[in-house]
């Protein structure tokens, strides 16, 4: 940032930047927890949810969503609900299983009020609000990963998957922040930055070999679907 002579942003954008990452770190705590104790594959479309705030507040700022996003915002939850019923036969324990569904609805409304927050911030340029959520981000991770023992070597030895995971998060939401700035419409673009549970149920069925019941399946098909109408 310093290279390309720019600095952090001041005012109202830094304020914004940092609640973005106040919200976005408490978010991620809750989404990883979630994913790691229960079903990836149905964490992650409850997750999806985020959507559902910068949506909301994008009408009450002036948006005009078509009938079909409405549709769609109703969809959303309906499969939220569905992939969140409880398995008959859980492959977690049912305390854990329940955690992993709060969790992700937690994580949820965090994200998505990070999302909001960003939108307000992106005045302020991509990089200086990106470099002043991470500080706040930061802030709120490492003193908690320190408390809880999460930094030891055995912890390290996983380091580059957790900077690949950094990098990918720090590009989504720079292309987050430059597509509000082309388009302006938050309860479109955040809509459309909460379609990454697509890539995580399609990783978690490849790589962990996750299997869903029938209504969970259904479920998450239909959350996704709802998000999707909602960006139409």
């Amino acid at each position: 940032m310093l290279a390309l002579g720019q600095h952090l942003p001041t005012g109202a954008p830094l304020w914004y930047s940092m609640g973005a990452g106040v919200c976005g770190g408490f978010g991620l705590l809750a989404l990883y927890r979630a994913l790691s104790i229960g079903i990836m594959s149905i964490a992650a479309p409850i997750s999806a949810l985020a959507a559902g705030v910068p949506f909301v507040w994008g009408m009450v700022r002036g948006d005009s969503p078509h009938t079909l996003q409405l549709v769609g915002a109703g969809i959303a939850l309906l499969g939220a609900l569905l992939a969140a019923r409880e398995p008959s036969h859980a492959h977690v324990p049912r305390e854990k299983f329940k955690e992993s569904v709060t969790l992700a609805l937690f994580s949820a409304v965090a994200l998505g009020t990070g999302l909001v927050f960003l939108g307000y911030a992106a005045p302020g340029g991509a990089m200086p609000v990106l470099v002043a959520d991470r500080i706040a981000t930061s802030a709120i991770t490492l003193p908690l990963a320190l408390v809880m023992g999460q930094m030891g070597r055995s912890q390290m030895r996983g380091l580059w998957p957790m900077i690949a995971v950094g990098v990918f998060d720090t590009t989504a939401n720079a292309l987050y922040i430059y597509a509000f700035r082309q388009h302006g419409m938050m309860s479109m673009v955040g809509v459309l930055a909460s379609l990454y549970p697509v890539t995580t149920v399609l990783l978690a069925r490849a790589t962990l070999n996750e299997t869903l019941e029938r209504h969970q399946a259904i479920g998450v098909g239909v959350a996704l679907a709802g998000v999707a109408l909602i960006a139409v």
